[in-house]
């Protein structure tokens, strides 16, 4: 297993990760626009491309406090090698970017309610406040689950989550 850091993914490496079905992440019913991701883990066995974690930087105003954080989004298997973990594989590389390379003070992703438990198993939580992000004609209300990752031994603020950005 080969796990590669880009910061572009080419039409190839998009096509391998992202149309290999109608609604790869299951929230296509949703209608959310998406930030695009300024980094990529990309996982490879025998020199397939098999997984994908992207990454992106962002300060979020959480009551009347800005906090710094490492967006996770994109995290994809093909069908074909779902289940033998390289998607844990590409999380933790991208949870060790994010702490470690771009110091931010928690990692932040959304996702289906029915991946928590895989998100719970490297330490993510739930956010419990209402979070509010970006689309392009309004802010909304999350319809997804967040959770955040601390990089340190801190605690997540309280308060309403204001992203000021497209979710990613």
């Amino acid at each position: 297993m080969e796990v590669r850091l880009v910061t572009n993914l080419s039409e190839t490496e998009k096509r391998q990760l992202f149309e290999w079905g109608s609604d790869v992440f299951g929230a296509e019913a949703l209608n959310l626009q998406w930030r695009p991701k300024d980094w990529h883990f990309l996982v490879y066995a025998n020199d397939q491309l098999l997984s994908h974690v992207g990454i992106v930087k962002h300060i979020v105003t959480v009551g009347e406090q800005q906090v710094t954080v490492g967006g996770i989004g994109g995290v994809v298997t093909v069908p074909a090698a779902q289940g033998r973990g390289y998607a844990s594989t590409a999380l933790q590389q991208a949870t060790k970017f994010l702490c470690e390379e771009l110091l931010v003070e928690f990692g932040m992703l959304f996702c289906l309610a029915r991946l928590i438990p895989f998100y719970q198993r490297f330490g993510w939580q739930e956010v419990r406040e209402p979070v509010l992000i970006d689309q392009p004609s309004e802010k909304i209300l999350s319809p997804l689950m967040v959770m955040v990752l601390p990089c340190r031994s801190q605690t997540w603020p309280a308060g309403t989550v204001k992203l000021e950005s497209l979710p990613w």
